[in-house]
């Protein structure tokens, strides 16, 4: 249970660091994020940090934060706080 719930821990404090250069993706802590970088997302993901969104849209879930039940669409240019995203493809994001 103890090694569940380390694991849990640990992918819930990450992020998926996007490299627009080489465009490959990299595992890293989310609290490294900065401003400048640029993370990805996808369906049910945790959002890792505040943000605007780049590309694409998605349906988040900020009820923690605002205490609306009902998901919100966000779109390219967007801004969003740390939450659960319901997008239905990766699109990358930036950290505020």
């Amino acid at each position: 249970m103890a090694a569940k719930l380390r694991e849990y821990r640990r992918t819930m404090s990450s992020a998926r660091k996007f490299d627009p250069v080489s465009l490959k993706e990299e595992v890293v802590r989310a609290e490294s994020l900065r401003k400048g970088n640029m993370f990805v997302c996808e369906a049910n993901d945790l959002i890792p940090a505040n943000g605007e969104i780049l590309e694409g849209t998605a349906t988040v879930n900020e009820s923690a934060i605002t205490g609306e039940s009902a998901p919100v669409i966000r779109e390219a240019a967007g801004r969003f706080a740390n939450c659960r995203t319901r997008s239905s493809s990766p699109s990358p994001r930036e950290p505020t």
